[in-house]
């Protein structure tokens, strides 16, 4: 899943608003595989989709994807120290 598809999929979970994007072909071809997946329904307005179960299933997946965290290692040693930051890159 593209970065585009990813904020396609938060546009529409988090909004019943057209996207800003929709005439973009990048925008309409992941609301067009999104429909196909059964993770999207058109709703009653234009160009406006409501994210179904299985679309609020997958960004709870993506919610649930913990921040990247900083390992400091020493070349041709296997000393390592982990940053205590969270989220630092």
């Amino acid at each position: 899943m593209s970065p585009n598809d990813i904020d396609v999929m938060l546009h529409y979970y988090g909004s019943r608003s057209v996207h800003p994007r929709i005439d973009a072909p990048a925008v309409r071809d992941a609301i067009d595989r999104f429909l196909k997946a059964g993770l999207f329904t058109q709703s009653d307005l234009a160009d406006v989709y409501e994210v179904t179960e299985g679309g609020r299933m997958y960004v709870d997946a993506l919610r649930a994807v913990p921040l990247p965290e900083r390992l400091w290692t020493m070349p041709k040693s296997d000393l390592q120290v982990e940053v205590a930051e969270q989220g630092c890159y």
